[in-house]
């Protein structure tokens, strides 16, 4: 199965193929790229988004609603819960970072700019990790209680 960003991978490796024939020129083609980075971007923030998001409101909704007998785990749910969380807290700030990076560059203060970006690329990693470990841990709930 080919995920979104192995069709990226391959429309850019066909477009560098193609770059002797197709005559591009070398501002073309990077700016080819820059395009399909920013796509591979939005589409990675939208992913964890709707990960972390769906997670946390179909777990919410399915277990608040169930009977507060004492189970097994409820450790793993809070765990859980506060992970997605984290992931959601995590993409939120990360886009504000982002939009700061473009403002200072748009105002030509490149090396502001540069902080704010490194900010984003770590944000962005801390909410894979987090969106990874709150589905773990709602697994593990759920798997504690069936």
């Amino acid at each position: 199965m080919e995920g979104a960003g192995d069709a990226g991978v391959a429309s850019t490796l066909e477009a560098r193929t193609n770059r002797e024939t197709t005559l591009m020129s070398d501002a073309e083609f990077e700016q080819y790229l820059r395009s399909s980075h920013a796509e591979a971007a939005r589409s990675f923030d939208r992913t964890l988004l709707t990960l972390a998001g769906g997670a946390l409101g179909l777990s919410v909704t399915f277990f608040v609603g169930q009977d507060p007998r004492p189970s097994s785990g409820h450790g793993w749910l809070l765990a859980g819960w506060l992970t997605l969380v984290v992931c959601l807290v995590a993409l939120a700030v990360s886009h504000w970072t982002s939009e700061q990076a473009f403002w200072l560059l748009l105002n030509e203060r490149d090396s502001e700019a540069n902080r704010w970006r490194s900010w984003v690329g770590r944000l962005n990693s801390g909410a894979l990790v987090a969106v990874t470990v709150g589905l773990a841990c709602l697994a593990v709930f759920a798997w504690l209680n069936v």
